[in-house]
């Protein structure tokens, strides 16, 4: 199977999120384009403005990238296209402070030229302030975020500065790219539900497999084992502090605070 790209996947989010707006909100484009004003007054008096907000604020967040692109090129994602990707992947994005992987030789040389070519303050040449420095995030899977004493291997790992209105810039990547495999990991990782229907059906399998081997009826083994297992999966569930729990394990939750590991 080939490899997972995830800069491909974030276009594909950006291009799909344009789209589906699109064909959400012809009405609203239509009443804008004609500007009527009494109709449009009319519905945001009734509260039945969603598409017209919608459309605006889609409007709104094309015009700020476009903005945004003019200054640093290509490659700007927003907030929303990153976080349905971390969800998806079982990712996380955090500052790069948090960061726990590999990184490459050449990894200083381009932030440095990015720095200097957009004027940012990062604390080199010269520059004793910094402020510039709490801008860069990283993509990268959860396990590479983790308190390790020695730093993972690098899987994909990509460089992000936050250029405002929740935007950033692809700064740079490295690594290899995630396998395909990754999309499993990341639903079972998405939230509780699905934790425990994955942990289920292989305890399942394997109490069907013993219920069978010793001579039950496979109607018999089916319904007890799939008892059994429903009950055994419960200790495999993250209990403990509730949502604090749910926000540093589960993706779906947790895809911008720093990970923990389920013994």
């Amino acid at each position: 199977m080939g490899g997972i790209n995830l800069i491909d996947e974030l276009e594909d989010n950006k291009n799909k999120q344009e789209n589906l707006i699109n064909s959400q909100v012809s009405n609203a484009k239509i009443l804008l384009a004609e500007n009527e004003a009494n109709k449009i007054a009319v519905l945001k008096a009734l509260g039945l403005d969603s598409e017209i907000k919608v459309y605006e604020e889609a409007k709104g967040r094309s015009i700020d990238r476009k903005t945004i692109e003019k200054e640093f090129g290509r490659d700007v994602f927003h907030i929303d296209e990153i976080e349905k990707l971390c969800i998806k992947y079982d990712l996380r994005f955090l500052h790069t402070s948090k960061y726990n992987g590999s990184i490459t030789s050449d990894l200083a040389r381009k932030i440095v030229d990015f720095a200097k070519k957009h004027e940012l303050r990062i604390g080199v040449n010269g520059d004793t302030w910094g402020g510039d420095k709490d801008k860069f995030f990283i993509l990268a899977p959860r396990e590479n975020f983790r308190k390790e004493i020695k730093p993972i291997q690098d899987k994909d790992p990509i460089l992000f500065f936050s250029t405002g209105k929740l935007l950033y810039k692809v700064v740079y990547s490295w690594g290899y790219s995630l396998r395909a495999t990754r999309l499993l990991k990341g639903w079972r990782k998405r939230n509780a539900r699905n934790r425990f229907l994955y942990v289920w059906s292989l305890i399942s399998l394997l109490y069907v497999s013993i219920l069978g081997f010793i001579g039950a009826p496979l109607w018999m083994a089916f319904s007890i084992g799939g008892a059994l297992a429903a009950l055994t999966s419960l200790l495999f569930l993250p209990w403990g502090d509730g949502i604090e729990l749910d926000h540093a394990y589960f993706s779906e939750y947790g895809w911008n605070e720093s990970p923990i590991t389920l013994i």
